[in-house]
C-alpha cells in the first residue's frame, strides 16, 4: 500500500521506475527503457525518463 503525505505529489511511479531499472539483471539504463517503451507504443523524450525518476515531472 502506498501512502501519501503530501497530497500536491502527483508522481506516484518515479521511485519504483528507478529501483526496477537498478534491480533487474543486467541493470537497465534510460536509454534502455525509453527503447522498450518505444517497441511498446509508448514514445518519450529522452529526458522524460530523468525527470519521472527525479519526481520534478508532474
Amino acid at each position: 500500500m502506498i501512502v501519501i503525505t503530501n497530497k500536491n505529489m502527483k508522481n506516484l511511479i518515479g521511485d519504483h521506475v528507478r529501483q526496477a531499472r537498478h534491480k533487474s539483471t543486467p541493470k537497465v539504463t534510460q536509454i534502455d527503457l525509453l527503447t522498450r517503451l518505444t517497441v511498446q507504443g509508448i514514445e518519450l523524450e529522452k529526458t522524460t525518463i530523468s525527470e519521472i525518476e527525479t519526481n520534478t515531472r508532474l
